[in-house]
């Protein structure tokens, strides 16, 4: 029994440390780069997560930052009029992630106006809800793009549509990227990839669950 357990445990070591597999399986769930240019839309709806909050209530944009670039990019470009912020907070002690997105679009030039926040969401389902909430009371005509990192991408989509929201999906913030894989991806264990496949794993989850409870 022990010497099963141990063959057991070596063989999941070697596959969820293995760089080609993880990249391999990711690059085929994200969805490849859109581009949007020459087209125009009303607005374009950025998903929260990409804040930290420390003790002191500082903001710090995380990993996911490029949500926040790629918003204020088809804004600055004209290829979308506003600019829907969806993110509440974790904690009540913290503030609202949408807020503080909003203030730092403002900094970098994007019109207060243009802005609109939507600070009550805590998950992708509520995101999508309570932005459908908005938009319908603002008479904002669809479609809007959904802007979120691109492992986000299949799962949301499906989420927004779900909640009658006709959206163009613009991955972003590519955790993977279509790039040629040495020797060594293959053959040498990397411990880093380990913390990678939980994001991951987390996305077919949610994906499976959606889909199984949609058909019930």
């Amino acid at each position: 029994m022990k010497k099963r357990l141990a063959i057991a445990a070596t063989i999941t070591f070697i596959f969820f440390s293995n760089e080609a597999i993880y990249t391999t399986l990711v690059n085929a769930w994200q969805p490849k780069p859109v581009t949007l240019k020459g087209q125009q839309y009303e607005a374009g709806i950025v998903l929260g997560g990409i804040v930290r909050f420390d003790k002191r209530k500082k903001g710090f944009f995380g990993d996911d930052a490029d949500r926040f670039y790629q918003a204020c990019k088809l804004y600055r470009d004209g290829t979308i009029k506003k600019i829907l912020v969806s993110g509440g907070t974790v904690a009540k002690e913290l503030p609202e992630e949408a807020d503080f997105i909003r203030r730092e679009m403002i900094e970098i030039g994007v019109k207060h106006e243009d802005i609109i926040t939507e600070t009550s969401s805590k998950t992708t389902r509520e995101n999508a809800l309570f932005s459908k909430k908005i938009i319908d009371s603002l008479h904002i005509k669809p479609p809007y793009v959904l802007i979120t990192s691109a492992q986000h991408i299949p799962r949301a989509s499906r989420l927004f549509a779900n909640a009658g929201l006709s959206i163009v999906a613009y991955p972003c913030a590519y955790s993977v990227i279509n790039e040629t894989l040495t020797i060594d991806d293959f053959l040498l264990p990397k411990i880093t990839i380990l913390d990678a496949w939980q994001r991951f794993i987390k996305e077919l989850i949610g994906f499976v669950i959606y889909n199984v409870f949609k058909k019930a």
